[in-house]
């Protein structure tokens, strides 16, 4: 049985400048020490094989520093080989110095595959090979993978395995198609027995689903962004004597993002927004936007909200009240209002009508703007 670990887009030193300074350093850490769970997750499931398909750093331009750091959280794997493939972030050109200064402090454990070329490996008496499809540059309109169509798997007895970064056609946005393009149907005809890729921050197959694919996309091990829903993800992959394939997702991550609208009409709702932001609000990067309407004594509960949000979460990017409305009483005229002023006397004459109350009080607050 062949074990594997796939895993890509880590993309470390990736800045945050959008946050507060300390925010953004411990989001930039959070990308880092996502190679420590790597590891220790491959170590717990006896993994031979860690594979990252591209895109281990964000960009070529790593500080000697960040490049130790990270070779000193690799060297903690103890299985036989760490694959790490060049993405369109860390792309080898053959220029940058990006992976020469990374090779000067490998292990032997470390294969870069930066030439376009089969790399065969010999795992438990087994042998696997490699076809990278890494990327030579940050944008491309063609994918890499004609050295491969070139040069075909004919050895029946090795495992082959196919690693390609860009994006694939119905599952990436790429609407300019200059992130190394692909189709399902290319990767299909190559005589792979599996395909591992990275580009895509989301995982594919779907990880809630039954898996019968022979291609993976790991998604990120770390969500990076408000636009990013769900948590990180890894694939342990295992492969028996027969290439039969056995896939299973692997929760990842240490902070998630919450980008949500809620609308709120009484207490429950307030109840309901905090159970929506998980059992650990301390991991959680929140982006809130409230609707409805309230009355008085809810706005405060609101704002309350607000406040112990701003407390409990690791960081409350927003919270958006514009489109919370009041509702608004005869009560409330009275208190908030001149009484020798229009609004007072239009409203007070609308107070038996509701909905007419509420429309005329939204129209002139709307006037007063």
């Amino acid at each position: 049985m062949l074990r594997i670990l796939h895993s890509a887009d880590l993309h470390i030193g990736m800045s945050f400048n959008n946050y507060p300074e300390e925010v953004g350093q411990e989001l930039q850490q959070a990308r880092l020490d996502s190679l420590d769970q790597l590891v220790e997750k491959a170590q717990i499931h006896e993994c031979e094989l860690l594979v990252i398909a591209g895109d281990l750093f964000h960009s070529t331009r790593i500080s000697k520093k960040m490049i130790t750091q990270v070779h000193e959280k690799l060297n903690a794997f103890t299985g036989d080989c760490i694959a790490i493939l060049p993405g369109n972030h860390d792309y080898d050109d053959g220029i940058n110095a990006l992976w020469s200064a990374f090779l000067e402090e490998s292990s032997d454990k470390i294969l870069v595959m930066n030439e376009y070329r089969p790399y065969p490996l010999q795992i438990n008496e087994r042998r696997v090979v490699l076809y990278p499809a890494f990327c030579d540059s940050r944008h491309s309109e063609k994918h890499r993978l004609s050295w491969i169509t070139e040069n075909p798997a004919v050895d029946f007895e090795s495992v082959h395995i196919g690693l390609a970064h860009g994006s694939i056609e119905g599952l990436s946005p790429d609407f300019h198609k200059k992130y190394f393009p692909m189709r399902m149907a290319e990767l299909e005809d190559l005589p792979m027995d599996l395909w591992l890729l990275g580009h895509t921050h989301v995982p594919y197959p779907d990880p809630s689903q039954q898996h019968f694919s022979r291609i993976f996309i790991a998604g990120t091990p770390e969500p990076d962004g408000l636009d990013f829903k769900g948590e990180g993800n890894a694939w342990l992959i295992s492969i028996d004597q027969d290439k039969q394939l056995q896939a299973e997702a692997i929760r990842m991550g240490q902070y998630i993002f919450i980008d949500q609208a809620y609308k709120v009409d009484s207490e429950k709702d307030l109840h309901a927004i905090r159970d929506s932001l998980g059992p650990d609000l301390s991991r959680v990067v929140a982006r809130i936007k409230l609707q409805g309407y309230v009355d008085e004594q809810l706005r405060d509960q609101v704002l309350l909200l607000e406040q112990e949000l701003k407390a409990q979460l690791f960081y409350l990017a927003a919270f958006d009240c514009r489109d919370l409305r009041m509702l608004v009483n005869e009560d409330y005229i009275k208190r908030e209002y001149a009484r020798d002023g229009f609004a007072y006397r239009l409203l007070m004459k609308l107070a038996d009508d509701p909905r007419a109350l509420q429309m005329a009080y939204e129209l002139v607050e709307e006037a007063k703007k």
